[in-house]
């Protein structure tokens, strides 16, 4: 006598339904895509507000007196910084060290949650039963696993916590800004292998232009921005 088997109706066996695991979510969409950088944001500036530098160190001097107008030479350097810190020329002058640390904190902040999108951003080298297992077409070779996390907020730890980072993001040395344009032209570059919209390149060039202006040290990497544009835009960048 035949027995019904388990999972069959009418002799046709049921296909099993996708294990929770199989199913892979967006990486995009992921904790770590869209809230971790502001959480690590928000993390690392609470860190260097409390342990703000209380004065002028030596390395701030030179652009705390800039901004404080106490040099009395017009500013030809770093005119982006001049910009951003014109405000800060209406406090009171004793002020003006305490404002340039918090904004040097503010900048660091901001460079730490864009190094964390950009980690996230990379593209994983995956094995060939990695490929196999992937089950969502928009992975874009990111990692995909439920501690996708890790890696990303490892970069932040090891970056926010080095010696030279903690000093400039907490004394108004003016060499945070030009690490946050830096970090900024690194994520526009992975956004646009995303979803390959040319404002990413847009953005990635005039922010790379405006930080030649602020920091000559960006000119050495000029070969190496063509190159990294080369490379990921390749034939759509003549377009």
């Amino acid at each position: 006598q035949n027995q019904p088997c388990n999972g069959c109706t009418g002799g046709v066996q049921l296909s099993p339904q996708p294990s929770a695991m199989a199913q892979h979510s967006n990486p995009l969409k992921s904790f770590a895509a869209t809230r971790l950088p502001w959480a690590v944001a928000l993390g690392a500036g609470v860190m260097y507000l409390l342990t703000l530098h209380s004065w002028i160190s030596f390395a701030s001097l030179p652009a705390v007196s800039d901004v404080g107008g106490w040099t009395g030479e017009a500013p030809f350097e770093a005119p982006l910084l001049y910009l951003l810190t014109l405000p800060l020329r209406m406090l009171p002058a004793s002020t003006v060290p305490m404002a340039m640390n918090a904004l040097a904190a503010l900048f660091g902040a901001l460079t730490l949650a864009l190094l964390v999108r950009s980690v996230v951003l990379l593209p994983h080298d995956r094995t060939k039963e990695q490929r196999q297992r992937e089950q969502t077409a928009h992975s874009h070779s990111l990692l995909s696993l439920p501690c996708n996390w890790v890696p990303a907020m490892f970069a932040a730890l090891m970056c926010g916590l080095q010696l030279s980072f903690w000093q400039h993001a907490t004394a108004g040395t003016g060499e945070m800004l030009n690490v946050l344009l830096f970090a900024y032209v690194i994520r526009c570059l992975l956004e646009y292998r995303i979803d390959h919209k040319a404002q990413w390149l847009t953005r990635a060039v005039l922010v790379y232009a405006i930080g030649i202006t602020n920091n000559w040290g960006m000119i050495g990497f000029l070969p190496l921005f063509g190159v990294a544009l080369l490379w990921t835009a390749r034939m759509r960048l003549f377009q």
